[in-house]
């Protein structure tokens, strides 16, 4: 009597086969925009390395101007500071990735300094995505040490230092162009700026100060004044010659 042998039909397989191409569906394009935005983010930071970089370079040479994207790094280990390797940033990054030109987090960055002595030094760096799938949108900076950002979905490098200049400031911090929301939350909840200290003689009375706050797109905000107080300040003041 022939055993019978027990495994799955056909039609069990391209079930199976069915959800795990579905899956795959949903889960790549996510996994692919994930690892964009990572490198757009990257990308902006080290273009922000590489100006960090070029004022270090300026001040340890002004007589030399900006470098290279090449001057700014250094192989050597240790490194040593000279005109031609400055050592300021990551040799990966000075050599635009590993192997040399081959990009880094899917971008690849190039440095053009400019200017003279007598007429001014500058630069502009730009950061471009290898190719449409390994980031939305390029970056340049230039020597006033804001990192722009091009639209998105032009991954076309500016062509000049001009051009750099024209495109969209990053908020980093306290830029002008910061978003919508964090316009929004500044002026719901204006954070007040510290007075200048002043000195102010035993027995007298802290006036009513009222002080105000700038906000993402640099417009003034007034803020709540400090409550009134009619505790007085007595202090004194040593002075120690050594």
């Amino acid at each position: 009597m022939r055993k019978q042998q027990k495994g799955f039909s056909l039609i069990e397989l391209l079930i199976v086969v069915a959800i795990i191409l579905i899956i795959a569906a949903i889960a790549i394009p996510n996994l692919m925009r994930a690892r964009m935005a990572a490198n757009d983010s990257s990308a902006a930071a080290s273009e922000h390395t590489i100006v960090v970089g070029q004022v270090g370079y300026l001040g340890a040479y002004p007589n030399l101007g900006y470098a290279t994207l090449a001057q700014l790094g250094g192989a050597a280990t240790p490194c040593v500071p000279l005109p031609a390797t400055g050592c300021l940033i990551d040799n990966n990054l000075a050599t635009n990735g590993t192997p040399a030109g081959s990009g880094k987090s899917g971008y690849t960055f190039a440095v053009v300094p400019g200017g003279t002595a007598l007429t001014g030094w500058n630069f502009y760096t730009t950061a471009a995505p290898l190719s449409n799938v390994t980031g939305t949108k390029a970056f340049c900076a230039a020597d006033d040490g804001v990192v722009r950002t091009a639209a998105a979905g032009v991954i076309v490098p500016p062509a000049g230092y001009a051009a750099c200049l024209a495109l969209t400031p990053i908020c980093f911090v306290l830029l002008p162009a910061c978003s919508q929301e964090r316009q929004s939350k500044a002026a719901a909840h204006p954070a007040p700026i510290p007075a200048t200290p002043t000195f102010i003689a035993s027995g007298s009375t802290i006036p009513t100060q009222v002080s105000t706050s700038t906000s993402c797109t640099g417009a003034a905000m007034p803020s709540f004044p400090k409550r009134k107080s009619n505790s007085t300040i007595s202090f004194a003041i040593i002075a120690r010659e050594r």
